[in-house]
């Protein structure tokens, strides 16, 4: 029972984590064949879609170690640009956000975080998705990241619906969905703050969450800096 209840959750998150990459290559292969490209714009699409395939074939790796829980090492952590790992997430959230009309914002106070790429910006996507989703239309969502102490703090804010005092114990909880209303404004399975917690803490993190309905939702990754 306990193997078929890990390679159902299995499923369920590698198909969650796909989604991202493959709207990528769906959409750049599509502009290769589509459209007239320049010879430059016919080599950067060539370029993202063979990154995209290259980063679902690491991420589905790992979740599958990670979800399974075994013993593998399954972090390759280092020492990584923010300003790089914001800019590559810019880019890959930029169509969701556009599509309404969302506005995302960038803060940082440092340059530098330890830990591994994929899956900390596999982390914020996550965390960006969920936010997208229950953001309104024309309001804002800001990624931020700060060190206090011996932390690295990822923060992302939204300006959406926010949650209820009653489902913020079990935002995190696998498979859960807070109330009928949040629950009718997207599709999703309940699996993308779960992701997001168990990567937090592979990294020796955690994440924790601040919300007022009506208000908006402040997520925040706090990770060791490194030694």
């Amino acid at each position: 029972e306990e193997q078929a209840r890990r390679r159902g959750l299995l499923l369920g998150a590698l198909t969650h984590e796909m989604k991202t990459p493959m709207t990528a290559i769906i959409g750049f292969s599509d502009s290769l064949i589509s459209m007239p490209l320049s010879e430059e714009k016919r080599m950067e699409a060539s370029h993202d879609i063979h990154e995209a395939a290259l980063r679902t074939e690491r991420l589905s790796q790992k979740m599958m170690q990670l979800i399974a829980m075994t013993d593998c090492p399954v972090l390759v952590k280092r020492r990584l640009s923010v300003d790089e790992l914001f800019q590559q997430i810019q880019s890959m959230m930029q169509e969701p956000m556009a599509n309404k009309a969302l506005s995302l914002c960038v803060h940082m106070e440092s340059d530098f975080l330890q830990g591994d790429a994929d899956l900390i910006v596999c982390l914020l996507t996550n965390l960006i998705d969920n936010a997208i989703k229950y953001t309104p239309e024309g309001g804002k969502i800001t990624l931020g990241m700060r060190k206090e102490e011996r932390q690295c703090i990822l923060t992302v804010t939204d300006t959406g619906t926010g949650i209820s005092p009653e489902d913020l114990t079990r935002v995190f909880d696998r498979f859960y969905r807070c109330d009928e209303a949040r629950k009718a404004q997207s599709a999703g399975h309940g699996l993308g703050l779960s992701i997001a917690r168990i990567i937090a803490v592979a990294h020796g993190g955690k994440i924790r969450v601040r919300s007022k309905v009506g208000v908006g939702t402040t997520f925040s990754v706090l990770l060791p800096t490194e030694d």
